[in-house]
């Protein structure tokens, strides 16, 4: 059963998201820059007290590695946050934030129901049990996911048609190179994870293919990536495929988590 506590940092972490997604939508049709602030505060602190709730959890199970796609999906969510105001620092991102948000707010739901509702998330196969090669692994997939996400949150709002008034929408150049720059982040660390993989396998004699080897998810994810860096360099087509990217790391979180 999930601790009250975990229920109250979780509970005030989602309000608080949910008020971002709609500061960063304000943001984005009418360019309120007070809306960005609050966007910005918000999200922040969501991301804070999710980690924070995240760490009661684990704490209170007397554990350090994640065990449940419910809760990598936790973990994902802050990193998607973290990663995106620190673009938005950067670029001035702030009306992609509407779409960044919310991804991030479909994430939390899922989290959240996995994890309240049902009790406990899907548990993932890592082979190698519990040791560092598996905490890398769910490490560097949390960072992956997360970049995605970032990714095809901003190439959503890239995609919003021309005609729509959005005042606060980034220039289209501006949210091309960002949402590429998210994905690259997140299929880099997407590479790192499948290589720490694939040597945990293989030392827990375990087939590439095999579904104990937790593999089959990842490279599906990884196939994405590889397949629109190849469509990059013929068409250009940058925040769509982030966002194929980001839809592709959605599938997984919600299928099966690996």
């Amino acid at each position: 059963m999930v601790a009250v506590d975990e229920i109250v940092f979780w509970g005030i972490a989602y309000a608080c998201f949910l008020v971002a997604a709609g500061a960063y939508a304000l943001v984005l049709w009418q360019g309120l820059d007070v809306a960005t602030l609050v966007g910005r505060l918000t999200g922040s602190l969501g991301a804070v007290l999710t980690a924070a709730g995240l760490a009661v959890r684990m704490a209170r199970a007397g554990r350090w590695l994640l065990t449940g796609g419910g809760e990598v999906a936790v973990l994902v969510a802050v990193l998607a946050v973290v990663a995106f105001l620190l673009l938005e620092r950067r670029s001035k991102l702030q009306g992609a934030g509407a779409g960044v948000f919310l991804l991030v707010v479909l994430l939390d739901s899922f989290a959240l129901w996995s994890l309240v509702v049902r009790g406990a998330g899907s548990v993932p196969r890592v082979a190698g049990g519990g040791g560092v090669l598996a905490t890398l692994r769910v490490a560097l997939d949390a960072v992956a996911y997360g970049c995605l996400l970032v990714g095809g949150g901003i190439g959503l709002v890239r995609m919003i048609p021309a005609r729509w008034s959005a005042a606060g929408r980034p220039p289209e150049a501006v949210l091309d190179v960002e949402a590429w720059r998210a994905f690259v982040w997140g299929a880099s660390a997407l590479s790192g994870g499948l290589l720490i993989g694939v040597l945990a396998a293989y030392l827990a004699g375990h087939g590439l293919w095999s579904p104990e080897s937790g593999l089959l998810w990842p490279m599906g994810v990884w196939a994405v990536c590889g397949g629109s860096v190849v469509m990059e360099w013929v068409g250009g087509w940058r925040a769509t495929l982030a966002t194929l990217a980001a839809a592709a790391a959605f599938v997984v979180m919600l299928g099966g988590g690996g």
